[in-house]
């Protein structure tokens, strides 16, 4: 009726084009203000939310061809950013996900991925509040692409890995449990 609304938000990753907000206005007819808005997977995104998801352009749909996507995560400072990989299937060899741990192009390289160089439940965690992701296509052989989850965690709450004790010594902890 007159003066309802619908708001809309989109999934981890997809971006929205158009009003998230539409109204049924008053008047002689009920129409909507506005069309409701889409939602795409785009090619290259800046996200500061601290969990996403991070998108093949078109995705769930082949990606184009002869892309050049960047994407960057940036959370707080003193936050670390977690990637789990959930679908990844490009062109092996000729489209290829690069990851980036920082936020730039020349931050330290963790890896470089094509065909079905990540597997379901991967994950991939940087050393910094920030990542750098590119995915770049060529001009053949497009395929399904990717969706990668990140979430972020404190720097604080995270706990070293027992190093072990080397061969004919002992050691002494202090607050390692």
């Amino acid at each position: 009726s007159a003066g309802d609304s619908i708001t809309y938000t989109c999934n981890p990753g997809y971006t929205m084009h158009g009003s998230a907000t539409i109204n049924c206005l008053t008047g002689d007819s009920r129409v909507w203000s506005a069309a409701p808005p889409t939602c795409s997977a785009d090619c290259g995104a800046d996200w500061t939310d601290l969990t996403g998801a991070v998108l093949s352009p078109n995705f769930p749909h082949s990606y184009p061809a002869s892309s050049s996507c960047v994407y960057t995560i940036s959370v707080p400072p003193g936050m670390v950013i977690g990637l789990t990989v959930d679908v990844f299937n490009t062109e092996q060899n000729y489209d290829v996900f690069e990851i980036r741990d920082g936020g730039g192009s020349s931050s330290t390289m963790i890896g470089r991925y094509s065909g079905s160089g990540l597997s379901s439940n991967d994950v991939i965690q940087s050393t910094s509040n920030q990542m750098w992701l590119k995915f770049t296509s060529d001009g053949s052989g497009q395929m399904q692409g990717f969706r990668i989850y990140y979430d972020s965690s404190s720097v604080d709450l995270r706990t070293c890995d027992d190093p072990g004790t080397p061969s004919y010594s002992t050691r002494v902890v202090t607050g390692f449990s």
